[in-house]
């Protein structure tokens, strides 16, 4: 077990509990274990390490909703409706830490950027990410 690991994926959980998230059924009942094994940062598994390590770098505001969505993803019927749900579940989640981590009078031209990320990221998953949900 790898402790360190552990710890980020509590601190990840923990957040996606304090900000309400949307999650896939019983993504709060999976063992740390499992969620570890599960969550490979931002980027489909056929992405190499190294740029999957870069945009998760990049991203890393949007990590907890990025757990989710790999808990997703692993637990998916794999139809076309639950890889609709997990991107828009994405979404959603993306745009609650936006909210919950920048008031509206707080740099607000960091706060578009990182609604502009959330669209990208998004529109990214929904386009490029149907063979990765097969899989």
């Amino acid at each position: 077990m790898n402790v360190y690991m552990n710890t980020n994926i509590i601190r990840l959980r923990d957040i996606c509990i304090d900000y309400e998230f949307e999650v896939f059924n019983g993504f709060y009942l999976c063992p740390l274990d499992g969620l570890e094994e599960m969550f490979n940062g931002c980027g489909p598994d056929w992405m190499p390490e190294f740029f999957r390590d870069k945009l998760s770098a990049y991203l890393k505001f949007f990590e907890p909703a990025f757990l989710e969505h790999d808990f997703s993803f692993e637990c998916s019927d794999r139809t076309r409706t639950g890889f609709q749900a997990a991107n828009k579940r994405l979404y959603r989640n993306c745009k609650k830490l936006i909210a919950a981590r920048y008031s509206w009078w707080l740099n607000p031209i960091l706060k578009t950027r990182r609604y502009l990320q959330a669209r990208a990221i998004y529109k990214a998953c929904s386009n490029f990410g149907w063979s990765a949900w097969l899989d």
